[in-house]
């Protein structure tokens, strides 16, 4: 993971003339050795451009928050721009089924049989005998 300073932060934010916080969904850790709270993000930007004009930009990722003396902490944040071309909400991934067959079944040959898809609100729990994997 990589990490940046704080002015790094603030410079990675040039050109951005608003945000605004469209989903903000809490998302459980498999493992109890993680000392993290989770959190899923779906932001929307108004950005400049070099064509002299702004333009709306969507976002989503992952906020990770810990447990410190004084309260929590950003750990760290993983952020990923939307492409609305190829398909909404996060291109072919977001399809839980098509993304463990091929990043696992096809390229690896890890999944011998599917079982069902059990969907909650925007989570998806998808599991095969050698694996389980959530997907948002």
């Amino acid at each position: 993971m990589e990490s940046v300073s704080f002015d790094e932060y603030l410079k990675s934010h040039e050109g951005i003339g608003h945000i605004n916080l469209i989903k903000l969904h809490k998302i459980p850790i498999e493992s109890e050795k993680l000392n993290y709270l989770r959190y899923f993000i779906e932001i929307e930007t108004i950005e400049g451009s070099n064509k002299g004009l702004t333009y709306f930009a969507y976002y989503y990722g992952y906020v990770y928050l810990t447990l410190e003396k004084n309260g929590y902490k950003i750990a760290y944040i993983k952020y990923f721009g939307e492409d609305f071309l190829c398909a909404p909400y996060h291109g072919w991934q977001h399809l839980a089924e098509a993304n463990v067959d091929i990043r696992y079944g096809n390229w690896c040959g890890l999944v011998k049989e599917r079982y069902p898809t059990e969907q909650t609100g925007m989570s998806k729990k998808y599991i095969s005998k050698e694996q389980m994997i959530r997907f948002i």
